[in-house]
């Protein structure tokens, strides 16, 4: 008998003690890591001037005991867009956070300490890349997407060659306006570059971040006209007035508007 009680004390004892005790210590390693990792973090790949932004907004541990993070990832001066598959793995004191991006690169990544992640970026054709991700406090990550997006700006708008009209010349540059009526908010033009034949690379885009694509405008004179809004059919005229450029818009319909657009740059 003393010896069955023997048994069933210990029994009792581990039910008390140690079982507990394993959901208890994820719940340690889950309060940790949702003070260590929900930030902003720079992300920086191997022979790309451009950063990423990774957006930890989360960590919660899914009904199989895993980390899971709930994350959006996309260049810094733009976007960044929800992670479809991220978690974050702690074995002993180590650790790793795997995630695929929208575009299904593959990025596995050590904490390193530094404080530094440090890992691979594998893209979906599967070239392999290192990348470093540093945490970043508000403050920080403003002021690195204004220099990105300045630099980014500086690569952008490529000065006229001294051929250049000095008529066309003048429209280089990127600009900003307020739309007098529609409650439309700013709006950034982009004049790129401009060629010998006053023929423009233009943009006109709803935030400050250097656009992706343009269409070629030729210059005439002293004014800028294209279609600015296939929707409605509306074209926009900007035309130079001293160091502005006041700009007018219409539309079949009727539909009328007016800015003036300062240079930014």
């Amino acid at each position: 008998m003393k010896t069955a009680a023997s048994v069933l004390f210990r029994i009792v004892c581990t039910m008390i003690f140690v079982w507990p005790g394993i959901p208890f210590a994820q719940e340690q390693t889950l309060a940790r890591l949702q003070t260590e990792l929900v930030s902003s973090w720079l992300v920086t790949v191997q022979g790309q001037d451009r950063p990423r932004t990774l957006r930890i907004t989360g960590v919660r541990e899914d009904p199989g005991g895993k980390f899971v993070l709930d994350a959006a990832f996309g260049w810094t001066d733009g976007n960044q867009v929800a992670i479809p598959t991220a978690s974050v793995i702690q074995s002993g004191q180590e650790t790793r956070l795997l995630f695929v991006t929208q575009a299904g690169t593959q990025v596995a990544v050590v904490l390193m300490s530094s404080g530094v992640f440090e890992g691979t970026f594998t893209t979906n054709d599967g070239v392999v890349k290192t990348v470093k991700i540093q945490k970043l406090t508000e403050d920080e990550l403003r002021a690195k997407i204004a220099a990105t997006k300045t630099a980014r700006a500086a690569k952008v708008v490529v000065k006229p060659s001294a051929d250049v009209p000095e008529s066309c010349a003048a429209f280089s540059g990127q600009w900003v306006g307020r739309w007098s009526q529609g409650n439309i908010g700013q709006n950034w033009l982009w004049i790129a570059e401009i060629d010998v034949n006053c023929v423009a690379k233009v943009s006109v885009e709803r935030s400050d971040s250097p656009p992706n694509s343009f269409i070629t405008v030729e210059i005439k004179g002293d004014e800028l006209s294209f279609l600015c809004n296939s929707s409605t059919g509306g074209t926009c005229v900007f035309k130079r007035n001293g160091n502005d450029l006041w700009a007018s818009y219409s539309n079949p319909s009727g539909g009328k508007n007016s800015a003036v657009f300062e240079r930014v740059r």
